[in-house]
């Protein structure tokens, strides 16, 4: 199986009986390939604080593996503050991709004050429009944009994208967890 590059790689220590996590990473491809160097470890993939357990997925050292990620992604129509939260306003028309409790990243706000660094959902209301379409709207906890005096200029379109992170919990000695997002082709 042929891969193609996505993004840039990246790596985390691997330390026996602890738990190492990455930095967040936006998701850009449905999949992940992970080389362990040096020490055998276990993986999770979260979109909150990923903690690996000796219970999760195991890389070996000297067998890359390649994992499943959830690619969601959708231009926003509007972004504001209330008391308590910001809210994102997807699209009219346009199904909501995301789910209560996703990480996401929001870039390409014309001011980047607005630009927003792997924030929880933590609520979603779907609002009825008269013409029969649906807008969700995405409350979005620890994100305050309430100090940003340029409103959102819906044509700088802005993309919201879910973000992950990986934890690597070593298994035996240390060595390092390389990261790399992928997309596979078939035989090579």
């Amino acid at each position: 199986m042929a891969h193609r590059p996505v993004g840039t790689a990246t790596s985390i220590a691997i330390t026996k009986g602890s738990a190492t996590v990455s930095s967040k990473f936006v998701v850009q491809s449905d999949a992940v390939r992970l080389v362990a160097l040096n020490a055998d470890t276990h993986v999770a993939i979260s979109t909150g604080p990923a903690t690996a357990a000796a219970t999760d997925y195991v890389v070996t050292t000297g067998m890359p593996e390649v994992l499943a990620l959830d690619v969601r992604t959708n231009t926003i129509e509007n972004i504001e503050a209330d008391s308590t939260a910001t809210i994102i306003t997807l699209p009219q028309g346009q199904q909501n991709p995301f789910f209560v409790g996703d990480f996401v990243t929001l870039s390409g706000a014309n001011d980047s004050n607005l630009n927003i660094s792997h924030k929880e959902i933590t609520g979603i209301n779907e609002d009825y429009v008269p013409n029969g379409y649906v807008q969700a709207k995405l409350h979005l906890r620890d994100s305050n944009i309430s100090g940003v005096t340029t409103a959102y200029t819906q044509n700088s379109q802005a993309v919201l994208r879910k973000s992950v992170a990986v934890s690597a919990f070593g298994a035996d000695g240390t060595g390092s967890l390389w990261i790399q997002q992928v997309q596979t082709t078939g035989s090579a």
